[in-house]
């Protein structure tokens, strides 16, 4: 939501100009704020037993309230200052550190019609040591010609244990009654522990039934017609994944 009071502010402006004969305060002026959108959280994995430490990727947009028009080239600031006593950052391309603590990083032009654009993509990863009660916050803020951004943050701890991830199965539309097709996701550790043993839980949709039946699964039909599907997995070690 935006400020109450900016509002107000711009509605009095608006006024005044209106009643000595100016022109309107252009759009771009009063209403292009600019808004970065960054992960809420993140978790490092500290070093595992050869002590290596698994990265964490943080991606960054820039995007604007208005998009009518062209908005110039402008810059991210990425502030770590609050993570360098235990976290390394690797920076990109576009990012050019400034110290130990900050880089700035080049942030593309929005043609007219554009509302966002990826502004940085780093990685983050546990300090040698790093003590896992350790947290801090990576600090972003923006500029783009005359527009500026409200501040963003991401939290940053460190952990260790296993990290299971399921990835996102594709949309599929259009399906036939009687037809067959597949559902493909991984299942993923990222963390820096082995899991030992892992149930995985599947469930079909009214409608939709399992066609295959695996050793490793336990299958039970309730009603009406929703199948679940629970799955016994091997070890997951950390980097390991399948399908």
């Amino acid at each position: 939501m935006k400020d109450p009071h900016r509002l107000l502010g711009a509605a009095l402006v608006s006024c005044t100009l209106a009643a000595t004969g100016v022109g309107a305060v252009p759009a771009y002026a009063m209403d292009n704020q600019l808004w970065i959108s960054a992960p809420y959280e993140t978790v490092l994995p500290g070093a595992d037993a050869n002590g290596d430490a698994r990265a964490r990727t943080l991606a960054v947009q820039v995007s604007r309230d208005v998009a009518d028009d062209r908005l110039p080239a402008g810059q991210l600031t990425v502030d770590v200052s609050e993570i360098a006593s235990f976290a390394r950052v690797s920076w990109p391309a576009n990012c050019a550190p400034e110290s130990e603590a900050e880089a700035v990083c080049a942030v593309p032009e929005m043609p007219a019609g554009t509302d966002s654009v990826p502004a940085a993509t780093f990685e983050l990863r546990a300090l040698p040591g790093a003590d896992v009660s350790a947290s801090g916050y990576v600090r972003y803020s923006a500029t783009a010609g005359e527009a500026t951004s409200h501040p963003g943050e991401t939290r940053v701890g460190v952990g260790n244990g296993p990290d299971l991830g399921l990835s996102r199965a594709d949309h599929q539309r259009d399906l036939m009654p009687g037809s067959r097709t597949s559902v493909r996701a991984t299942l993923s550790n990222s963390g820096n522990r082995t899991a030992e043993r892992t149930l995985l839980w599947l469930n079909a949709s009214y409608g939709l039934r399992f066609t295959e039946r695996h050793a490793n699964c336990e299958y039970r039909s309730t009603k009406p017609a929703r199948p679940p599907c629970a799955c016994w997995t091997r070890r997951w070690r950390p980097g390991s994944s399948t399908r």
